[in-house]
């Protein structure tokens, strides 16, 4: 068998899919499209009770099915990454696209920079309704990322989407793959994880990745997701590796994951628990004050109090 050229690495595409019924025949068509060959294809079922393997089977090109009872994202991307044969691996959700030339796009980052371990892409998120929106305050934080500020700024705010991520095999094996402890927030542990090693990232700023936002995504989940939020944050300040110069940071990444929390529960009217988490984030940093947290703790203290007087009634 003639050895591959260097420069067309196999990419590993691993696809995690649980109950996706309604996106995965999209979804594996985006991969089909891309330009960049060679490809492997992995689709990991994580115990679906739908017809989600009866559509991944009849799918035109080559798949690896991989099945598995039911472990969740992180248990189905290790699955996934640990059968890869390929030198870099590509995430992609079930229930997200890809532009044609995503992957050629970010293999052309690793041809220009060979010293990184991982490229994500900027992205578009698009709604049912055909409305789309890109998240301006995300690609400007991404576009600030250098090797000396990424763990600083990563701990602070999550900008890298899983559906938006290539990386090296060895980069993530090395690192430790995901923790399947998290249910959320697996994807943001890695990243603070491989970050805290010192781990090098670049940004592609194009919008080559389409994130389907609908009732089921796990980010909607808010209390758990919160709280896995806190928790990759509370683990990647214990990691023996971390450089000293990051510790002083700790109160201020926590200040910013409780005042995030706070302004989802007052998304979702729970306005008991926005205050609870934004007394926190004042507390771990005062600066996280800003005008609109003061604004929503101000009608929250006022809704949760008519709230309290109702039940009392």
């Amino acid at each position: 068998m003639q050895p591959r050229d260097r420069d067309t690495p196999l990419v590993s595409v691993v696809i995690p899919v649980y109950n996706g019924e309604p996106f995965i025949e999209d979804c594996l068509q985006s991969v089909h499209e891309q330009t960049y060959r060679p490809l492997e294809v992995i689709v990991v079922d994580d115990g679906s009770t739908d017809r989600s393997l009866e559509i991944v089977k009849r799918s035109p090109g080559e798949i690896k099915i991989i099945t598995q009872q039911h472990r969740d994202v992180s248990g189905a991307r290790n699955a996934g990454i640990r059968e890869a044969a390929g030198a870099y691996i590509a995430l992609l959700d079930q229930d997200d696209l890809w532009r044609p030339d995503k992957l050629i796009k970010q293999i052309d980052v690793f041809r220009q920079h060979p010293e990184i371990d991982l490229v994500f892409t900027d992205l578009i998120k698009f709604f049912p309704s055909g409305k789309r929106h890109h998240a301006a305050d995300k690609d400007r934080l991404a576009r600030s990322l250098t090797d000396d500020n990424l763990f600083a700024k990563l701990v602070r705010k999550n900008v890298l989407m899983p559906s938006s991520v290539m990386a090296r095999r060895k980069s993530i094996l090395d690192a430790g793959l995901f923790d399947e402890a998290f249910k959320t927030c697996g994807d943001y542990e890695l990243w603070l994880r491989m970050a805290a090693l010192g781990m090098k990232f670049r940004y592609l700023p194009e919008p080559l990745t389409l994130y389907r936002h609908h009732g089921q995504n796990t980010s909607r989940q808010t209390a758990i997701m919160h709280a896995d939020r806190v928790m990759a944050i509370e683990k990647a300040f214990g990691h023996p590796k971390l450089p000293q110069r990051h510790l002083p940071l700790q109160r201020q990444a926590l200040a910013a994951a409780y005042a995030l929390g706070a302004h989802t529960f007052f998304s979702i009217r729970a306005y008991e628990k926005f205050l609870e988490n934004a007394r926190r984030a004042l507390a771990y940093d005062w600066r996280v004050a800003s005008p609109k947290l003061v604004s929503r703790y101000l009608r929250s203290w006022l809704f949760a109090r008519m709230g309290r007087a109702r039940r009392d009634a």
